[in-house]
């Protein structure tokens, strides 16, 4: 007798209150892309959210999924990941006919009898998740014996508002080892104020400080940014007089001069069973190294680095597959840098 299929999916949605929880009377939002990967982060099958914003994914091949390779089907009690928007997110903001969002809340309360029925479970990968869901909204989930679905996987998204105000560019600049920021508006009218926000790869974003917005001015300037890191990221809120905001598109501003610490690895790229080497400047040794795979897993970790110990490290590749891997370095103050290096046979 054949086993009744699996299946999971549910709902794309516009969260147009933007309270994370589908409340009654708000659109699907349809021509959203969604792709299936198994653990190992083999792409399996795509689909695209309907004209009420269902998605579904069968082990029986409903009308609705697309299989990129026919017969592949859920497994019973696997991992998968479901990753959305993927050619269609970027930078935080989500283009779908025409039209920019951003993803709503993850996880909001709400005083629904079933909770997982209405809010949303998607969240942006950062770059301690595998490779093919960092920047992009993901739901990892583990499917359930035959004939068990998983219909509550759903992910909203609120529309971004149109201000009375265009910011024509938004830059930053290293400058004696701090960020300075500037901005230019085409133009604006009966507008509030910005709010920075900075974030880093391993830090959550946060709004490092507002400036009012002065009638006639066009060129706006913010200076001596203490980084986060090597890495950072910034992007402007804008907040008009009604309290509506949208975000300006996200910059990085790299700092190789991150408070005197540098580093280097090499040979990169490099082949399977060859020692790579990453050298300190002796005058600022880290306090934790990690070698990590695409999936995230710790291959090496160094602890409790003494700073007067020697400034390089051999890290030895035997028995690694070709492929990608990075490295985590943690300062004596616990800033996090990363390098990517790849191996070749």
């Amino acid at each position: 007798m054949k086993k009744p299929g699996i299946q999971l999916g549910n709902r794309i949605w516009e969260d147009s209150n933007e309270n994370g929880v589908q409340d009654a009377g708000e659109a699907g939002l349809q021509g959203l892309e969604i792709n299936l990967y198994n653990n190992g982060g083999t792409l399996l099958a795509t689909t695209t959210s309907d004209a009420n914003g269902n998605y579904f994914f069968s082990k029986d091949g409903d009308a609705v999924q697309t299989w990129t390779t026919l017969g592949d089907s859920l497994q019973e009690n696997t991992t998968y990941y479901l990753v959305f928007g993927a050619g269609q997110f970027s930078l935080g903001i989500l283009n779908v006919g025409g039209n920019d969002y951003s993803l709503t809340q993850k996880g909001q309360t709400t005083t629904s009898l079933n909770p997982a029925l209405v809010d949303s479970d998607a969240g942006v990968g950062d770059l301690l998740q595998p490779v093919f869901v960092q920047g992009l909204p993901f739901v990892k989930i583990t499917s359930r014996s035959a004939g068990e679905n998983i219909s509550n996987l759903d992910v909203g998204f609120q529309p971004l508002a149109t201000l009375p105000v265009e910011v024509i560019s938004f830059t930053g600049i290293e400058k004696d080892c701090k960020i300075d920021l500037s901005w230019e508006l085409g133009y604006a009218e009966n507008f509030s104020e910005f709010e920075i926000e900075h974030w880093g790869p391993f830090q959550p974003r946060q709004t490092l400080a507002s400036m009012s917005f002065e009638e006639g001015r066009s060129n706006y300037q913010f200076s001596g940014i203490r980084g986060l890191g090597v890495q950072n990221y910034f992007s402007l809120k804008l907040i008009d007089q009604d309290g509506s905001f949208e975000y300006t598109q996200p910059i990085s501003i790299k700092l190789d001069c991150f408070d005197g610490f540098v580093y280097s690895l090499f040979p990169n790229p490099s082949t399977t069973g060859t020692d790579l080497t990453l050298q300190f400047n002796p005058e600022s040794m880290p306090r934790e190294i990690r070698m990590i795979d695409i999936m995230g897993n710790i291959l090496f970790k160094e602890k409790n680095i003494d700073p007067m110990s020697a400034p390089s490290r051999a890290l030895n590749t035997q028995g690694l597959l070709p492929g990608t891997y990075f490295i985590y370095i943690f300062d004596r103050r616990g800033n996090p840098y990363f390098e990517k290096f790849i191996l070749n046979e």
